[in-house]
Protein backbone atom coordinates (compact mmCIF):
# COMPACT_ATOMS: atom_id res chain seq x y z
CA UNK A 1 0.00 0.00 0.00
CA UNK A 2 1.67 3.42 -1.10
CA UNK A 3 1.55 6.43 1.15
CA UNK A 4 0.94 8.75 -1.54
CA UNK A 5 4.51 10.15 -1.14
CA UNK A 6 6.84 11.35 -4.28
CA UNK A 7 8.98 8.19 -4.31
CA UNK A 8 8.58 6.50 -7.92
CA UNK A 9 10.44 3.75 -8.59
CA UNK A 10 9.56 -0.38 -10.21
CA UNK A 11 11.91 -3.14 -8.02
CA UNK A 12 12.91 -5.80 -10.64
CA UNK A 13 11.74 -8.98 -9.88
CA UNK A 14 15.28 -9.73 -7.71
CA UNK A 15 14.98 -6.86 -6.00
CA UNK A 16 11.46 -7.24 -4.85
CA UNK A 17 12.57 -10.51 -3.52
CA UNK A 18 15.16 -9.35 -1.39
CA UNK A 19 13.13 -6.19 -0.24
CA UNK A 20 10.58 -8.33 0.71
CA UNK A 21 12.95 -10.58 2.30
CA UNK A 22 14.14 -7.73 4.27
CA UNK A 23 10.95 -6.85 5.24
CA UNK A 24 10.48 -10.43 6.81
CA UNK A 25 13.27 -10.38 9.24
CA UNK A 26 10.84 -7.27 11.29
CA UNK A 27 7.55 -8.38 10.27
CA UNK A 28 4.44 -11.36 10.80
CA UNK A 29 2.85 -9.76 7.67
CA UNK A 30 3.28 -7.04 4.77
CA UNK A 31 0.35 -5.25 5.62
CA UNK A 32 -0.40 -4.24 1.97
CA UNK A 33 -4.61 -4.82 2.37
CA UNK A 34 -4.59 -2.23 5.66
CA UNK A 35 -5.26 1.41 5.38
CA UNK A 36 -3.44 4.20 6.89
CA UNK A 37 -5.12 7.29 8.32
CA UNK A 38 -4.92 10.92 6.81
CA UNK A 39 -2.57 11.81 9.54
CA UNK A 40 -0.11 9.04 10.07
CA UNK A 41 0.79 9.12 6.18
CA UNK A 42 1.51 12.90 6.42
CA UNK A 43 3.68 11.41 8.88
CA UNK A 44 5.41 8.78 6.70
CA UNK A 45 5.24 11.32 4.00
CA UNK A 46 6.99 14.04 6.33
CA UNK A 47 10.06 10.68 7.49
CA UNK A 48 10.61 10.52 3.50
CA UNK A 49 10.72 13.88 2.49
CA UNK A 50 13.25 14.71 6.04
CA UNK A 51 15.56 11.71 4.00
CA UNK A 52 15.08 13.57 0.83
CA UNK A 53 16.11 17.22 1.74
CA UNK A 54 19.18 15.76 3.22
CA UNK A 55 20.18 12.41 1.24
CA UNK A 56 22.21 14.45 -1.28
CA UNK A 57 24.83 15.47 1.18
CA UNK A 58 24.54 12.79 3.79
CA UNK A 59 23.42 9.66 2.48
CA UNK A 60 23.22 7.76 5.37
CA UNK A 61 20.68 9.50 6.64
CA UNK A 62 18.22 6.80 4.84
CA UNK A 63 19.88 4.29 7.29
CA UNK A 64 19.20 6.68 10.32
CA UNK A 65 15.68 6.73 9.53
CA UNK A 66 15.21 3.01 8.14
CA UNK A 67 17.34 2.04 11.23
CA UNK A 68 14.64 4.28 13.80
CA UNK A 69 12.08 2.27 12.27
CA UNK A 70 13.45 -1.33 12.55
CA UNK A 71 14.13 0.19 16.18
CA UNK A 72 10.55 0.73 17.25
CA UNK A 73 9.32 -2.38 15.20
CA UNK A 74 11.59 -4.22 17.57
CA UNK A 75 11.62 -2.75 20.80
CA UNK A 76 7.43 -2.33 20.73
CA UNK A 77 6.31 -5.83 21.86
CA UNK A 78 2.57 -4.88 21.54
CA UNK A 79 1.79 -2.68 18.65
CA UNK A 80 0.14 0.69 20.31
CA UNK A 81 -0.72 2.24 17.19
CA UNK A 82 -0.52 5.81 15.50
CA UNK A 83 0.38 7.87 18.02
CA UNK A 84 0.40 12.00 16.65
CA UNK A 85 1.58 12.84 19.72
CA UNK A 86 4.74 10.73 20.75
CA UNK A 87 7.21 13.49 21.52
CA UNK A 88 10.88 11.77 21.89
CA UNK A 89 10.89 12.30 25.79
CA UNK A 90 8.28 9.94 25.87
CA UNK A 91 9.79 7.35 23.98
CA UNK A 92 12.79 7.47 26.28
CA UNK A 93 10.42 7.44 29.20
CA UNK A 94 9.09 4.20 28.03
CA UNK A 95 12.21 2.30 26.73
CA UNK A 96 15.81 2.57 28.82
CA UNK A 97 18.51 3.79 26.57
CA UNK A 98 21.99 1.69 27.34
CA UNK A 99 24.35 4.40 27.87
CA UNK A 100 27.37 2.60 29.11
CA UNK A 101 28.20 -1.82 28.26
CA UNK A 102 30.91 -3.66 29.47
CA UNK A 103 32.53 -0.18 31.29
CA UNK A 104 32.33 1.21 28.16
CA UNK A 105 30.33 4.03 27.10
CA UNK A 106 28.25 3.51 23.57
CA UNK A 107 27.94 6.08 21.29
CA UNK A 108 25.31 3.94 19.38
CA UNK A 109 21.37 4.36 20.28
CA UNK A 110 20.79 1.12 21.83
CA UNK A 111 16.98 0.40 23.80
CA UNK A 112 15.79 -1.47 26.75
CA UNK A 113 11.97 -3.19 26.75
CA UNK A 114 9.94 -3.74 29.67
CA UNK A 115 11.61 -7.74 29.87
CA UNK A 116 15.19 -6.39 30.20
CA UNK A 117 15.96 -6.76 26.55
CA UNK A 118 17.87 -5.15 24.48
CA UNK A 119 17.28 -3.55 20.94
CA UNK A 120 20.56 -1.37 19.13
CA UNK A 121 20.29 0.02 15.40
CA UNK A 122 24.11 -0.52 14.87
CA UNK A 123 23.25 -4.48 14.12
CA UNK A 124 20.45 -3.06 11.89
CA UNK A 125 22.61 -0.71 10.19
CA UNK A 126 24.61 -3.57 9.36
CA UNK A 127 21.93 -5.84 8.02
CA UNK A 128 20.55 -2.22 6.08
CA UNK A 129 24.12 -1.88 4.52
CA UNK A 130 24.62 -5.40 3.49
CA UNK A 131 20.67 -4.91 1.98
CA UNK A 132 22.23 -2.26 -0.35
CA UNK A 133 25.67 -3.67 -0.95
CA UNK A 134 25.02 -7.10 -1.63
CA UNK A 135 21.21 -7.87 -2.24
CA UNK A 136 20.41 -4.34 -4.66
CA UNK A 137 23.55 -3.59 -5.89
CA UNK A 138 23.53 -0.10 -4.97
CA UNK A 139 27.50 0.92 -4.08
CA UNK A 140 26.93 4.12 -3.58
CA UNK A 141 25.22 3.47 0.24
CA UNK A 142 27.43 4.35 2.68
CA UNK A 143 29.69 1.50 4.43
CA UNK A 144 31.33 3.57 7.81
CA UNK A 145 28.02 2.61 9.75
CA UNK A 146 30.30 2.72 12.73
CA UNK A 147 30.04 6.86 12.02
CA UNK A 148 26.01 6.98 11.25
CA UNK A 149 25.22 5.11 13.79
CA UNK A 150 27.24 7.07 15.95
CA UNK A 151 25.57 10.58 14.92
CA UNK A 152 22.07 9.39 15.88
CA UNK A 153 21.37 12.11 18.60
CA UNK A 154 21.23 14.76 15.62
CA UNK A 155 18.03 13.40 14.30
CA UNK A 156 15.49 12.79 17.61
CA UNK A 157 13.35 14.99 15.91
CA UNK A 158 13.47 11.84 13.15
CA UNK A 159 13.56 9.59 15.90
CA UNK A 160 10.14 11.02 17.46
CA UNK A 161 8.50 10.95 13.78
CA UNK A 162 9.71 7.13 13.50
CA UNK A 163 8.36 5.65 16.72
CA UNK A 164 4.87 7.68 15.96
CA UNK A 165 3.93 4.92 13.46
CA UNK A 166 1.76 2.20 13.77
CA UNK A 167 3.30 -1.26 12.37
CA UNK A 168 1.18 -1.04 9.37
CA UNK A 169 2.94 2.60 8.92
CA UNK A 170 6.20 1.19 9.84
CA UNK A 171 6.28 -1.35 7.19
CA UNK A 172 5.09 1.31 4.09
CA UNK A 173 7.23 3.54 5.15
CA UNK A 174 10.29 1.03 5.50
CA UNK A 175 9.23 -0.15 1.70
CA UNK A 176 9.10 3.69 0.59
CA UNK A 177 12.70 4.42 1.93
CA UNK A 178 13.91 1.53 0.13
CA UNK A 179 12.16 2.46 -3.07
CA UNK A 180 14.16 6.08 -2.30
CA UNK A 181 17.27 4.69 -1.90
CA UNK A 182 17.12 2.06 -5.01
CA UNK A 183 15.83 5.06 -7.40
CA UNK A 184 18.57 7.61 -6.11
CA UNK A 185 21.65 5.47 -5.95
CA UNK A 186 23.01 3.79 -9.33
CA UNK A 187 22.92 -0.22 -9.65
CA UNK A 188 26.63 -1.21 -9.68
CA UNK A 189 26.10 -2.84 -13.25
CA UNK A 190 26.21 0.75 -14.54
CA UNK A 191 30.38 1.06 -12.76
CA UNK A 192 33.08 -0.96 -14.07
CA UNK A 193 34.07 -4.29 -11.92
CA UNK A 194 33.39 -7.53 -10.97
CA UNK A 195 30.04 -8.66 -11.68
CA UNK A 196 30.46 -11.93 -9.99
CA UNK A 197 27.40 -13.26 -7.67
CA UNK A 198 29.01 -13.03 -4.05
CA UNK A 199 28.38 -16.10 -2.83
CA UNK A 200 30.03 -16.64 0.61
CA UNK A 201 28.01 -14.23 2.62
CA UNK A 202 24.72 -15.42 1.00
CA UNK A 203 25.80 -19.16 2.46
CA UNK A 204 26.83 -17.50 5.80
CA UNK A 205 23.61 -15.56 6.54
CA UNK A 206 21.12 -17.53 4.46
CA UNK A 207 21.96 -20.92 3.91
CA UNK A 208 19.90 -23.44 6.56
CA UNK A 209 22.17 -25.50 8.36
CA UNK A 210 20.86 -27.71 10.82
CA UNK A 211 20.49 -31.70 11.71
CA UNK A 212 20.05 -33.04 7.83
CA UNK A 213 20.14 -36.19 6.65
CA UNK A 214 23.59 -38.05 7.04
CA UNK A 215 25.31 -34.42 8.14
CA UNK A 216 25.91 -34.02 11.61
CA UNK A 217 25.25 -30.61 12.90
CA UNK A 218 27.80 -27.78 12.85
CA UNK A 219 29.42 -29.45 9.88
CA UNK A 220 28.52 -26.70 7.39
CA UNK A 221 29.28 -23.97 10.61
CA UNK A 222 32.92 -25.47 10.95
CA UNK A 223 33.13 -25.99 6.84
CA UNK A 224 32.12 -21.92 6.30
CA UNK A 225 34.60 -21.07 9.63
CA UNK A 226 37.46 -22.87 7.55
CA UNK A 227 36.72 -21.39 4.56
CA UNK A 228 37.01 -18.07 6.28
CA UNK A 229 40.54 -18.82 7.78
CA UNK A 230 41.87 -20.12 4.48
CA UNK A 231 41.34 -17.20 3.12
CA UNK A 232 42.26 -15.06 5.52
CA UNK A 233 45.28 -16.06 7.02
CA UNK A 234 47.03 -17.83 3.46
CA UNK A 235 50.26 -17.23 5.79
CA UNK A 236 49.02 -20.06 8.06
CA UNK A 237 49.26 -24.15 7.67
CA UNK A 238 45.58 -25.32 9.03
CA UNK A 239 45.14 -28.52 10.80
CA UNK A 240 41.10 -29.50 10.87
CA UNK A 241 39.12 -32.84 10.86
CA UNK A 242 36.06 -33.82 10.81
CA UNK A 243 33.49 -32.51 13.57
CA UNK A 244 32.91 -34.88 16.31
CA UNK A 245 36.63 -36.03 15.82
CA UNK A 246 38.03 -35.20 19.28
CA UNK A 247 40.58 -32.62 19.49
CA UNK A 248 42.71 -34.26 21.70
CA UNK A 249 42.58 -37.80 20.45
CA UNK A 250 43.87 -35.90 17.26
CA UNK A 251 46.45 -33.71 18.77
CA UNK A 252 44.70 -30.86 17.87
CA UNK A 253 43.93 -27.85 20.82
CA UNK A 254 40.75 -26.83 19.25
CA UNK A 255 38.58 -27.67 16.37
CA UNK A 256 41.00 -25.62 14.02
CA UNK A 257 44.49 -25.15 14.67
CA UNK A 258 46.40 -22.38 12.61
CA UNK A 259 50.00 -22.85 12.17
CA UNK A 260 53.29 -21.04 11.68
CA UNK A 261 55.79 -23.50 10.94
CA UNK A 262 56.21 -25.85 13.71
CA UNK A 263 54.30 -23.86 16.27
CA UNK A 264 50.24 -23.45 16.75
CA UNK A 265 49.71 -19.31 16.09
CA UNK A 266 46.27 -19.90 16.70
CA UNK A 267 43.49 -22.18 17.69
CA UNK A 268 39.53 -22.04 17.05
CA UNK A 269 36.31 -23.81 18.60
CA UNK A 270 33.87 -23.53 16.44
CA UNK A 271 30.35 -23.75 17.79
CA UNK A 272 26.54 -23.57 15.67
CA UNK A 273 25.13 -22.46 18.51
CA UNK A 274 23.83 -19.70 21.10
CA UNK A 275 26.55 -19.52 23.63
CA UNK A 276 25.88 -18.80 27.16
CA UNK A 277 27.04 -19.05 30.33
CA UNK A 278 25.67 -22.16 31.31
CA UNK A 279 27.71 -23.43 28.05
CA UNK A 280 31.11 -21.80 29.57
CA UNK A 281 32.53 -25.05 31.46
CA UNK A 282 31.21 -27.59 29.63
CA UNK A 283 31.99 -26.35 25.54
CA UNK A 284 34.83 -23.97 26.14
CA UNK A 285 36.61 -24.77 29.70
CA UNK A 286 39.59 -26.79 28.73
CA UNK A 287 40.03 -24.87 25.65
CA UNK A 288 40.38 -21.89 27.34
CA UNK A 289 42.70 -23.46 29.68
CA UNK A 290 44.65 -25.38 27.06
CA UNK A 291 45.16 -22.24 24.94
CA UNK A 292 46.00 -19.95 27.93
CA UNK A 293 48.56 -22.49 29.60
CA UNK A 294 49.83 -23.06 26.17
CA UNK A 295 50.26 -19.07 25.24
CA UNK A 296 48.60 -19.89 22.11
CA UNK A 297 46.17 -17.15 20.56
CA UNK A 298 42.69 -18.58 20.97
CA UNK A 299 39.56 -17.62 19.20
CA UNK A 300 36.07 -18.55 19.39
CA UNK A 301 33.27 -18.43 16.63
CA UNK A 302 29.86 -19.58 17.07
CA UNK A 303 26.54 -18.19 16.16
CA UNK A 304 25.82 -16.36 19.01
CA UNK A 305 27.40 -15.09 22.33
CA UNK A 306 25.89 -13.93 25.36
CA UNK A 307 27.56 -10.29 26.28
CA UNK A 308 28.69 -11.10 29.64
CA UNK A 309 30.28 -14.43 28.50
CA UNK A 310 31.64 -12.72 25.83
CA UNK A 311 33.17 -10.11 28.03
CA UNK A 312 34.33 -12.94 30.17
CA UNK A 313 36.14 -14.72 27.36
CA UNK A 314 37.23 -11.18 26.40
CA UNK A 315 39.04 -11.03 29.23
CA UNK A 316 41.13 -13.99 29.34
CA UNK A 317 42.67 -12.93 26.05
CA UNK A 318 39.82 -15.41 23.88
CA UNK A 319 39.13 -13.95 20.44
CA UNK A 320 35.32 -14.08 19.96
CA UNK A 321 33.40 -13.47 16.86
CA UNK A 322 29.49 -14.27 16.52
CA UNK A 323 27.64 -15.28 12.24
CA UNK A 324 26.91 -11.59 12.48
CA UNK A 325 30.73 -10.56 13.49
CA UNK A 326 31.81 -12.81 10.41
CA UNK A 327 29.53 -11.59 7.73
CA UNK A 328 29.87 -7.87 8.75
CA UNK A 329 33.39 -8.61 7.87
CA UNK A 330 33.12 -10.76 4.63
CA UNK A 331 31.11 -8.31 3.09
CA UNK A 332 34.01 -5.47 3.08
CA UNK A 333 35.84 -8.50 0.91
CA UNK A 334 36.69 -8.15 -2.91
CA UNK A 335 35.36 -10.50 -4.72
CA UNK A 336 38.17 -13.11 -4.86
CA UNK A 337 38.56 -13.21 -1.44
CA UNK A 338 35.43 -14.03 -0.71
CA UNK A 339 35.60 -16.95 -3.07
CA UNK A 340 38.56 -18.16 -1.78
CA UNK A 341 36.39 -18.59 1.12
CA UNK A 342 33.64 -20.21 -0.50
CA UNK A 343 36.06 -22.68 -2.55
CA UNK A 344 37.49 -23.30 1.19
CA UNK A 345 34.46 -24.08 2.46
CA UNK A 346 33.26 -26.86 0.20
CA UNK A 347 36.46 -28.33 -0.18
CA UNK A 348 36.08 -29.26 3.63
CA UNK A 349 33.12 -31.13 3.03
CA UNK A 350 34.71 -32.50 -0.05
CA UNK A 351 37.86 -33.70 1.01
CA UNK A 352 37.66 -33.27 4.76
CA UNK A 353 33.99 -34.34 5.87
CA UNK A 354 34.07 -36.52 2.65
CA UNK A 355 29.88 -35.88 2.87
CA UNK A 356 28.53 -36.10 -1.06
CA UNK A 357 25.22 -34.81 0.69
CA UNK A 358 26.08 -32.39 2.36
CA UNK A 359 28.20 -31.14 -0.47
CA UNK A 360 25.26 -31.67 -2.99
CA UNK A 361 23.01 -30.19 -0.63
CA UNK A 362 25.20 -27.07 -0.81
CA UNK A 363 25.38 -27.16 -4.37
CA UNK A 364 21.77 -27.28 -5.17
CA UNK A 365 21.56 -23.56 -3.70
CA UNK A 366 24.51 -22.12 -5.14
CA UNK A 367 22.70 -23.72 -8.30
CA UNK A 368 19.83 -21.00 -7.22
CA UNK A 369 22.30 -18.17 -6.42
CA UNK A 370 24.94 -18.55 -9.35
CA UNK A 371 24.44 -21.11 -12.08
CA UNK A 372 27.51 -20.11 -13.77
CA UNK A 373 29.75 -21.09 -10.47
CA UNK A 374 32.34 -23.50 -11.91
CA UNK A 375 31.95 -25.65 -8.67
CA UNK A 376 28.62 -26.95 -10.51
CA UNK A 377 30.36 -28.26 -13.19
CA UNK A 378 33.53 -30.88 -13.14
CA UNK A 379 35.35 -32.53 -16.28
CA UNK A 380 35.87 -36.36 -16.11
CA UNK A 381 39.02 -37.31 -18.33
CA UNK A 382 37.26 -37.47 -21.46
CA UNK A 383 36.18 -33.54 -20.84
CA UNK A 384 32.80 -34.38 -20.49
CA UNK A 385 31.11 -32.01 -18.10
CA UNK A 386 28.85 -33.42 -15.42
CA UNK A 387 26.88 -31.81 -13.12
CA UNK A 388 25.67 -34.83 -11.13
CA UNK A 389 26.88 -33.92 -7.13
CA UNK A 390 28.08 -37.24 -6.51
CA UNK A 391 30.07 -37.74 -9.63
CA UNK A 392 31.34 -34.17 -9.48
CA UNK A 393 32.74 -35.28 -6.00
CA UNK A 394 34.37 -38.11 -7.47
CA UNK A 395 36.07 -36.38 -10.07
CA UNK A 396 37.24 -33.45 -7.81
Amino acid sequence: MSIHSSVEYERTPGEEKAVFAFLDDYFDSDHDQTELSESEKETAQTIVQYVNSRFGRMKYILGTAIDFIVLAQRVDGEDKGYEPNLETGDVFDRYNRVEQKGGKTLNTLTLRDDNGKEYGIRKTEERVLGLFHEELNRLDYPSAYVYSTGQWHKYQDLLELCFRLSETGRYCTLEELVDYGLGHMKRAEEFEGNPRVRLFPQVVSAYPRGEFEDENGGVVFQALVYGYFKADRPHLSIVVDKVRTGSSRQKRVGDIDCYMDLKVEMSVEVKDFALTEDHYQKELGTFVEDVTEAGIRGAVYARDVEGSLRQKLEDRGIYVQTEDDMLCTIRGWDWPKQDAAFRGAIHYLAHIEQNTNAVGRLQEFIADQDPDHDVLVRFNPERKETSDPQQALELD
